[in-house]
Parts: C-alpha cells; structure tokens; sequence
C-alpha cells in the first residue's frame, strides 16, 4: 500500500466507511500491523501508544468482519478425510486451517501436497461454514491475502452454540476431541503410507478408542420390510458398509454435520446410544462399526472394543 494513503487511514481523524470497505484484504492486514507496531513502538508515551491501541484494535474489528462478507474464500482440505485440512501449529498449539483471499495462492499451496485439494465457498455458505468447525475441534484459521497472513481465533468470528443451559439430554451429540484426532490421524496415516515414511501413530490410536469409549454417536436405522412390502412395526435395520473382502460393518457418527452426509439419510431415523450399547446391537456377522463412514473412516472392531473393557 501507498505509505501516505496508509498514514491518511492510520492517523484519519475521521472514520469514512466507505474508505475501508473498498481496501483490500491485505490492505486492512498491513494497517491493522502498522497500528500494532507503532502502538509498541510508542509504549513510552501512554497518550500515542493508546491512540494506536484503538485503530488497531477498529482495523482487527474490520477484518473480523470483512471474514464474514467476503465474496469468497478458497480453504485446503484433505482429500483423505474430506474434511478442511487441519494441522496443529508448534508455537501456539492452535489446531488451524488454511484460508486463502485468492485462488491462485490457495492452488500453489495444493501444489505441495497432493493429499490437499481446493474448495470454494461463497458468502451465504461462511457463517454455517464456520459453525461447521467447532464439531471438528479446530479453533484457529490462518488467513493468507495477498503477501499478507494473519491468525485468527474461531470464537473471534462467530461464537461457538452455547447449550449450557438446556437439559444434557437435549444438547446435541458432538464429538469434536475424536473429530479432531481422527483427521489428524487419517492424514498422517495416508501421508507415511504415500511418502514411505514411517511413524509410530499407536499414541493417537490409542486416544481415539479412548475417545470412543467415552462418547455418545448417532445410530441410524428403518423399520425392516415385511414379505408384502409394508414397514415391519417389530424389526429394524441398519445400513451396512460393505469392505471389498466381504466384511460387515455399520455407520455410526459423531455428530449431526455427518449424519447428513450418509446416502439417502433422509429414509433413516436416529438414535443416540454409547460405544458399548452399539456393540450390543449388531449381528453376529458383522464386524464391527465404522465411524463417520463420508469422512475419516475409523474402522471399530469388536476385538477392539473387548480390549477396552
């Protein structure tokens, strides 16, 4: 940007709406820097350094909101869980994705990891977007405009459902600690396998049987049909997933987000029952249960579950 239209914004003794709303990304990034920087350079000199505390603290406020205006956004995601591409910063142990202003910055980063890929969303699909990510545990975005990249937190942007004050009962069923380490999980477990690498996952498996045993998950069913056709009143049936070597196994979810993602969801009816009370529920030919079968995958056997106990 222009140093004397930045001072002109910077030091402006009047807001003009219309000024700020035509800067680009980027542009509110690098005024929203400089306001930081001359606040700490001014640390000495309370009356400067609280004037920069202010416009710093107005410009993050824009880009909070120019998050949820923007025309679109382009996110990496993984092509193994079909979920955003997750990863957990050294520094600040955020678990963030990766959001980008311009499709070509979004691309090139693709571009060094072939187990990313590209979507685009548009305004009306970023507030449910953003509320999507709290069921996943991510709690951090880093935003990538221009030459320009900034993290933000989450709850900064919208905040996150507050149930506290319904019945426990009535809450919905999430699971973001098992969302979470699952993709991790199946990101890191496809990467090793592709690349020849190899790394000892046993912790993080161990974390989501952990995870598993303690939780609450979505079972789906429909009444079985009777010889003529009609909906049986006293039997029901669940869909089954079907490996490539005959084995059995049947869906179960961590939250409603992935339940909608199961085919023909809506000729399902569900119910919410622990690890435990699943088990108790499946043939004897079948193998076990696979979780959030559209995403990460996490096939549960019963041996799995018998070594829980």
């Amino acid at each position: 940007m222009d140093k004397q239209k930045l001072n002109d914004i910077l030091l402006g003794t009047k807001f003009d709406k219309a000024k700020m709303d035509a800067l680009t990304f980027d542009e509110l990034i690098e005024i929203y820097e400089t306001a930081l920087y001359s606040m700490i350079r001014n640390k000495g000199q309370e009356r400067r350094a609280k004037f920069f505390q202010s416009r710093a603290q107005v410009f993050y406020m824009l880009i909070l909101e120019r998050m949820m205006i923007v025309d679109q956004i382009f996110v990496l995601f993984s092509n193994v869980s079909k979920l955003p591409y997750v990863v957990c910063d050294e520094k600040t142990f955020d678990d963030q994705i990766y959001i980008f202003m311009e499709e070509d910055q979004a691309t090139a980063k693709k571009e060094s990891n072939k187990f990313q890929s590209v979507v685009k969303l548009e305004r009306n699909q970023l507030k449910n977007f953003y509320l999507s990510l709290y069921p996943l545990g991510i709690n951090a975005l880093v935003v990538n405009a221009g030459e320009k990249v900034i993290r933000i937190q989450l709850k900064e942007i919208c905040k996150e459902p507050d149930y506290s004050k319904i019945p426990e009962e009535k809450r919905p069923v999430t699971n973001p600690e098992l969302q979470l380490t699952s993709i991790y999980y199946v990101q890191q477990l496809r990467e090793q396998i592709q690349n020849g690498e190899k790394k000892d996952l046993t912790e993080m498996l161990e974390e989501i049987h952990a995870n598993l045993k303690s939780g609450k998950f979505f079972l789906i069913y429909r009444n079985a049909e009777n010889e003529d056709g009609t909906p049986s009143k006293e039997k029901i049936e669940f869909p089954s997933v079907k490996l490539k070597n005959g084995e059995i196994f049947h869906p179960i979810f961590t939250d409603l987000n992935e339940v909608l993602k199961f085919p023909n969801v809506k000729t399902f009816h569900p119910m919410i029952l622990d690890l435990k009370s699943i088990f108790k529920l499946l043939a004897p030919e079948v193998k076990g249960v696979i979780l959030n079968p559209q995403s990460v995958q996490i096939m549960v056997t019963r041996e799995v579950v018998n070594k829980e106990k």
